[in-house]
């Protein structure tokens, strides 16, 4: 057995596959005899000595693996065999290993078996392989995924894993059934058929790693394959992005060799006068968009040893500036995974500015350990990073409170206990760090205020002849109020996540201080089992905006190795969300919001200034849209991915096609961005009455840096009278003009949101002309028909009435419903009070109608008021 430690940092989970519901006989395929390296299936060829426990077989004897726990082969058929091992759990552990088995770097292999149990309530049950050198020294432990209660026959898998080490030369299968905190007593375990399968082995790497590729680099993938019997072996290759859409696919005929000379003998006698062979290919990728990538190498052969092996990668667009953002990664497991080269790596392509990082140490820390983080942090404060230190006590020293002490806990004990580990951490890294947290993000509770206050105090106190400033903090659920506490910063975090707009509205209603902590947050991605890749992405680039909009310091993913929420794999390799993270912490590094504004095609945008001339937008959709306006004069615009978007030039400004996916917008004017938020008309709601000038006034300020003159022009639906619809002015910087304006509504204006555009054409240093978008509310909203259309089962278009009265006194209207070529139709409501009505028209051949415009007019019988509604016909 490994040493504990060995085998939590080698633990590799396998993938296994339920039963199937058919005869056991037809389980599983027997794949031809080349393949299998072992088999026991503990009939009598595997018990010659009849003492019912598998020949050479051997089991762990111990404390943990008491004598009493029975284990023998008995006749219970599983999927493949008329007999099986069994085991009776009596408040103990069983391991159960084969002998060594004979293995080659030449093949991959995979290690199965099946399991059935009963009664099992807290132990668990998991397939280990334990690769040996010549020497049976373990080199390396991989494992399947743990069992509970599995009433019928499960199969557990290891693998296929390759041999990467050359002293490997042997493996041990460990069937474990360990027990829980309260061990079962009278539960049951059988083991069925235990193989070991060969299968040529694929190995497919690419030139960088980390999968991390600026253009205009190019991948450079290298396939391995050996242990084949055909000598032109063929390689078929895809590339698909984000969305699985395939962009490259090429086959490849492999040019292999003999793996074997004819002057060497295989190390194992079953490949003895077989001949086997072996071949490398490399490949350049040609691709030039920046993306998310996955390449998949398919090995054809037959359907029991066919082989496919997939890596991840990302092509990126060079950032524009070396600006660190205000988004940072907490890594409370240090630089493990993925160790402190691919680490540094990934943290600098991402653009973190902020670095969460386990720094409390002691003189019992390995001295290796306290070289390599001394060396991390150097590398990262160099390049200016902000280095938060994690107070999180080690080992040793918590355990002389309690194994469950928190952080608080400790700090609340005798200083003896904790102060000369801390003044040690301090005097290795106090340099490099800028803030330190007491405890992890997520990983205490917070007991009150008054007590987290006192043990800070101590804290100050203790370490202040080590650190003249110690800006310290803590981690606080922002479902909480605001803690009383004095603090350098707060790191708020809690589930469940906020949204973009509830982030937003909690950061505003944060209680303004005269001297307020520093707000750090945590930004945790939406889980990839229960969203899409866009909803997950879509959030991510929103909350990150979202965090701009407040007074936050810096935004934490809290775990950016997590398997379902992460930025990255365990082994360093991007994830589908590095990317979209990357483009938006480079878009947003050194960038202020300055709010939003009204696009014509109802487009959501948020607005950050990069300097005083320029800006970046990001842009998002509910329903596909294509908004026209100037933005600027040098308009460039990329998704998520950081691939360019075609931006259209027309003679009304840029065109730009907006959906779901965030787009991000660069070159934006801030001048006329600001302009256009200041542009406002003084009443946005206009009675239903019409051939009545109502006076209205047009405000907007001069925004440019320079004086400007220039004219305005206003444009309203058909047939509104506005006056003056055209005027001129003259602004100096900062200059605001207000302008008195009359509309007139015709008598088919239409009820509702009607657009109001301002057109600007205006001369200061350079020339601009550009427009401002407005809606005018016609109607007060206290009488409003709400419409619908259906085509019935006879066929008549139905068109449905529902008159809304929100006032207190009852109303009559005469109502009008024209379709083209249709005779009209007519309604009375007569004195209908407060509340809902629903009316019906039909239209025969209702279908002739479909997607055409429906005219609905609703005349105020004794009063002034005239509602219109325009609706295309649907199904």
């Amino acid at each position: 057995m490994l040493p504990p430690q060995i085998v939590v940092s080698l633990l590799i989970v396998g993938v296994a596959a339920e039963v199937p519901k058919s005869p056991p006989a037809l389980s599983v395929p027997l794949p031809p005899d080349l393949s299998i390296v072992y088999r026991c299936n503990f009939d009598e060829s595997h018990d010659q000595n009849y003492d019912l426990f598998p020949d050479y077989w051997t089991r762990a004897y111990g404390p943990r693996y008491p004598l009493y726990v029975k284990a023998e082969i008995v006749p219970v058929a599983s999927p493949d065999s008329p007999r099986s091992l069994w085991g009776y759990l009596d408040g103990g552990s069983l391991a159960l290993s084969t002998p060594p088995i004979s293995i080659t770097q030449l093949f991959s292999y995979q290690a199965q078996v099946w399991v059935r149990t009963r009664n099992v309530q807290s132990d668990r049950i998991f397939l280990e392989v334990t690769l040996l050198d010549s020497n049976d020294k373990p080199l390396r432990l991989l494992s399947s995924r743990q069992l509970g209660e599995t009433a019928e026959w499960t199969l557990l898998s290891v693998g296929p894993f390759d041999v990467d080490d050359p002293l490997v030369a042997k493996a041990v299968l460990t069937l474990h059934v360990e027990a829980g905190v309260r061990a079962d007593v009278g539960a049951e375990v059988w083991f069925g058929t235990v193989s070991l399968r060969r299968l040529p082995m694929l190995r497919v790497t690419l030139d960088r790693p980390n999968g991390l590729y600026l253009l205009p680099q190019q991948p450079c993938v290298n396939c391995v394959v050996s242990g084949v019997p055909s000598p032109a072996p063929l390689l078929q290759i895809r590339v698909m992005n984000a969305e699985q859409q395939e962009v490259l696919q090429e086959k490849i005929s492999l040019e292999s060799q003999p793996a074997f000379s004819e002057e060497e003998i295989p190390p194992e006698p079953a490949l003895r006068g077989i001949t086997l062979y072996k071949g490398t290919t490399q490949r350049t990728l040609p691709l030039d968009q920046p993306g998310y990538y996955r390449i998949r190498v398919h090995l054809a052969q037959d359907s029991n040893s066919s082989r496919d092996a997939e890596l991840a990668f990302v092509i990126m667009r060079p950032p524009e500036g070396n600006d660190l953002s205000p988004f940072g990664w907490s890594l409370p497991l240090g630089v493990l995974p993925p160790g402190p080269d691919r680490l540094r790596e990934l943290l600098h392509h991402a653009a973190v500015g902020y670095v969460k990082f386990p720094v409390w140490c002691d003189d019992n820390t390995d001295k290796r350990t306290l070289q390599e983080t001394s060396h991390f942090l150097e590398h990262l404060a160099s390049h200016g990073v902000q280095i938060v230190g994690l107070l999180t006590p080690p080992d040793s020293v918590r355990e002389k409170i309690s194994p469950h002490a928190t952080t608080l806990d400790v700090l609340s004990s005798d200083p003896k206990i904790w102060q000369p580990s801390l003044e040690f951490t301090f005097a290795r890294v106090a340099t490099l760090v800028r803030y330190w947290q007491l405890g992890e993000d997520d990983g205490e509770p917070l007991p009150s205020p008054a007590r987290i206050q006192q043990v800070l105090d101590q804290a100050q106190k203790a370490l202040g002849n080590v650190v003249a400033e110690i800006r310290l903090g803590i981690p606080w659920n922002w479902l909480r109020p605001f803690p009383p506490i004095r603090l350098a910063f707060v790191h708020l975090t809690g589930e469940p996540s906020l949204t973009a707009e509830e982030l937003e509205s909690f950061l505003q209603a944060i209680p303004k201080d005269p001297a307020p902590p520093q707000i750090f947050l945590t930004l945790r991605p939406l889980d990839d089992r229960e969203y899409s890749l866009r909803d997950r992405v879509r959030d991510l680039v929103l909350r990150m905006a979202a965090t701009r909009e407040g007074a936050v310091l810096a935004a934490f993913h809290p775990d950016p190795f997590d398997p379902h929420t992460g930025l990255c794999t365990a082994t360093g390799t991007p994830t589908e969300l590095y990317l979209p993270w990357r483009t938006t912490a480079n878009a947003l590094a050194s960038a202020q919001p300055i709010g939003s504004v009204l696009l014509p095609g109802g487009s959501t945008n948020r607005i950050f200034s990069i300097d005083q001339q320029r800006g970046v937008m990001v842009l998002w959709a509910d329903r596909p849209a294509r908004e026209v306006l100037y933005l600027g004069s040098e308009i460039t615009a990329f998704d998520a991915w950081g691939k360019e978007v075609p931006v259209e030039n027309t003679p009304q400004g840029q065109a730009i096609l907006v959906g779901d996916w965030p787009l991000f917008v660069y070159g934006v004017s801030v001048p006329i961005a600001r302009w256009r938020q200041r542009v406002t008309l003084a009443t946005t709601r206009l009675p239903s009455v019409y051939g009545v000038p109502y006076r209205n006034q047009l405000r907007f300020q001069n925004t440019f840096p320079e004086p400007v003159s220039g004219e305005a022009f206003i444009t309203t639906p058909p047939n509104w009278h506005v006056s003056p619809r055209h005027f001129t002015f003259q602004l100096q910087p900062g200059e605001t003009l207000e302008r008195e304006v009359f509309f007139t509504l015709p008598f088919d204006a239409e009820t509702g949101p009607q657009p109001v555009r301002v057109d600007f054409r205006a001369q200061g240093e350079s020339g601009y002309r550009f427009s401002s978008y407005h809606f005018v509310e016609v109607g007060l909203g206290d009488v409003y028909i709400e419409v619908s259309t259906r085509l019935d089962e006879s066929g008549d278009l139905v068109v449905q009435q529902v008159f809304v009265n929100e006032t207190e006194y009852p109303v009559s209207f005469r109502c009008e419903l024209f379709a083209p070529d249709r005779r009209r139709q007519f309604m009375l409501i007569r004195e209908q009070g407060p509340g809902r009505t629903v009316h019906q028209y039909r239209f025969p051949r209702g279908r002739e109608l479909i997607g055409k415009t429906l005219w609905l007019r609703a005349e105020e019988i004794g009063g002034s008021r005239t509602l219109n509604y325009r609706i295309t016909a649907a199904e």
